[in-house]
C-alpha cells in the first residue's frame, strides 16, 4: 500500500508521498555526458533520486517526476484571471504525455489507463502537444464565475488545482477534500513509479534541461557550445567546469532567476584560461546566497545536499570535494 502522507508548505498543504527506490548515478558512456550528470544531481536533490515521487502540497496541485515537473504555476492562478489557461499549465503534462506512449508491462498500462480514465472522467484529457485540454463544450466554475470553453480549449490552473488539491491548494488533513487528493496522489505516483517509465522520464528530464538552457543566453555563455555534446575531457570541458554547471542546473529548478543572476556574476569573471576560477566562484556565489535554503551553513541545505549527493556518486574526482584544493568544501569561505 502507498505511503500517502499530509504535509504543509507556506500556506498550502496536500499530500505527499516518497518515492520508492533511488536511481543510481549514470554509468558507461552516459556517465561522461554532462547533460545526464547535470539531470541526474538535479534528481537526486530534488527527490534524493526517488522514483514516484510525488509533491501535491505547495500549491502545484500535482509535482512528479524524477526532477519534478508541476502541473500548474501558483503565481499564475494567484494573479487576477487573464483568461490565458496556457500560463497557467506547467511542465507535467509534457511528460506525462511523453509516458502515455511508452508501451511497458500489464502493470504499467493499468496505471495509465487508470489515471487516463481519471482525467476522462473530468473532461479532461492531454494532447499531443503536452496540454490539458477539455474533451467537450462546456460552462465550467472559475474563480466565482462561470466560463464557457470548447472541446480543445486548454483547462484552467485554477479547474486543476480544484480537482488535485481542493480548497485552493489548502487540503485539510481528514475528509472528502483529503481523499481526493490522495487518490489523484497515488494515480500520479503509479504511474511515474513503474519501471518500464523511468528511462522515458530520464530522457524528457535531460531534454527538458537542454531545452530550459538553450532559452537562455548566460548559459550558452557558460558552456560556449552545444550543451547535449558536451562530453568529460573533451573540447577543453574540465571537471570543476562540470561539477559546477551541474550544480548551478541543479539550483536552477529551484528559483531559476536567482541562478540566472548569480550565473551572470560568475561569468563577469570568467577567464577561458583559468576555468577552475570560474568554477570555484560560481559554486562559491550558489552556496554562499541568502535565498531559500541554499546557503552551505544550513544543515541538510541545497549545498549540503548537492555536495553530498555529487560527492558520493563517483562521478567527480574526491579532490573537488575534500582537501586543500577542493572547490566544494563542506564549508565554503565567506
Amino acid at each position: 500500500m502507498t505511503n500517502v502522507k499530509w504535509k504543509s508548505y507556506k500556506s498550502y498543504s496536500g499530500p505527499v508521498i516518497v518515492g520508492d527506490r533511488v536511481v543510481e548515478a549514470p554509468t558507461g558512456e552516459q556517465a561522461l555526458k554532462h547533460v545526464e550528470r547535470a539531470y541526474w544531481l538535479t534528481t537526486a536533490v530534488e527527490t534524493g533520486g526517488k522514483v514516484g515521487s510525488i509533491m501535491a502540497a505547495d500549491g502545484t496541485a500535482m509535482t512528479a517526476g524524477l526532477d519534478q515537473h508541476i502541473a500548474v504555476y501558483p503565481r499564475e492562478l494567484a494573479k487576477k484571471e487573464d483568461g490565458n489557461a496556457k500560463n497557467d499549465q506547467g511542465s507535467l503534462w509534457q511528460l506525462m504525455r511523453r509516458l502515455e506512449t511508452v508501451s511497458g508491462d500489464d502493470s504499467y498500462q493499468e496505471a495509465v489507463d487508470c489515471l487516463w480514465g481519471m482525467l476522462k472522467a473530468m473532461g479532461w484529457y492531454i494532447s499531443q502537444d503536452g496540454y490539458l485540454r477539455y474533451l467537450e463544450a462546456d460552462t465550467v466554475q472559475l474563480k466565482g464565475k462561470k466560463a464557457p470553453v470548447k472541446a480543445g480549449d486548454l483547462v484552467f490552473g485554477y479547474s486543476i488545482r480544484e480537482a488535485f488539491t481542493p480548497g485552493g491548494g489548502k487540503v485539510p488533513q481528514k475528509g472528502a477534500a483529503w481523499e481526493q487528493a490522495k487518490n489523484w496522489a497515488i494515480a500520479f505516483h503509479d504511474v511515474t513509479v513503474n519501471e518500464s517509465g523511468v528511462r522515458a522520464q530520464v530522457a524528457f528530464g535531460c531534454e527538458h534541461l537542454v531545452e530550459r538552457t538553450r532559452r537562455n543566453p548566460l548559459y550558452e555563455q557558460a558552456y560556449e557550445q552545444e550543451m547535449s555534446a558536451i562530453v568529460l575531457g573533451k573540447e577543453g570541458w574540465t571537471e570543476e567546469m562540470d561539477l559546477a554547471m551541474a550544480m548551478c542546473q541543479a539550483h536552477s529548478v529551484n528559483a531559476p532567476a536567482i541562478a540566472k543572476k548569480l550565473l551572470a556574476q560568475a561569468l563577469r569573471r570568467y577567464n577561458p584560461n583559468k576555468p577552475g576560477d570560474f568554477a570555484r566562484h560560481l559554486i562559491r556565489l550558489l552556496g554562499t546566497s541568502s535565498y531559500g535554503r541554499w546557503d552551505d551553513d544550513i544543515q541538510y541545505g541545497r549545498y549540503q545536499r548537492t555536495r553530498s549527493a555529487a560527492r558520493k556518486s563517483g562521478l567527480w574526482s574526491r579532490s573537488l570535494f575534500d582537501g586543500s584544493t577542493a572547490i566544494m568544501p563542506k564549508d565554503l569561505p565567506g
